[in-house]
């Protein structure tokens, strides 16, 4: 499995993340929910619904 190396500062808009941290601990974020996740994270998408989310912090360091 492979962690986010970035913090990130997320508001969730639609759908729901499965989100497990590199210590074990999962949760689920959905609409309304804001998440500061420290780097030594993953996300999956959980159900049907496309998860989306405004990072507000973090994410402009993706894939560089």
């Amino acid at each position: 499995m492979t962690y986010w190396l970035v913090s990130l500062l997320e508001n969730h808009v639609s759908g729901q993340l499965a989100i497990r941290m590199d210590d074990g601990a999962v949760f689920v974020a959905g609409p309304g929910d804001v998440t500061a996740l420290p780097a030594g994270h993953h996300a999956r998408v959980a159900g049907d619904e496309p998860a989306v989310t405004v990072d507000w912090f973090g994410a402009g360091n993706y894939g560089r």
